[in-house]
């Protein structure tokens, strides 16, 4: 009878571990989606700023301006998104812990 208890409080702890396992792993591949946040807007800025500064003979002024805007509105963009992770984060731990209790 005990192997069996064990068993079950063994059930428990594995059950919680994969949990936890499978919300480390989430945010992990939510933070690798992050790198396009700067990828593609860079790339369409650089593209962009040299078109405009051919176009227009400027040097590279444009480009220089739409990479330090895409620069910026970017790490807004991953504020906001590691702000929902968080958020996320704390309510499966919470949920976690009371599963615990």
């Amino acid at each position: 009878m005990e192997e069996k208890n064990n068993n079950t409080g063994s059930n428990s702890e594995l059950n919680k571990n994969k949990k936890y396992h499978d919300a480390t792993n989430a945010f992990f591949y939510a933070s690798i989606a992050q790198i396009p946040l700067f990828a593609l807007p860079a790339i369409c800025g650089v593209i962009l700023g040299k078109y405009l500064d051919n176009k227009f003979a400027t040097g590279m002024t444009f480009t220089l301006v739409i990479l330090c805007i895409t620069f910026i509105t970017s790490w807004v963009f991953v504020f906001r998104m590691n702000k929902r992770i968080t958020d996320r984060y704390k309510e499966i731990r919470r949920k976690m812990q009371e599963e615990g209790n």
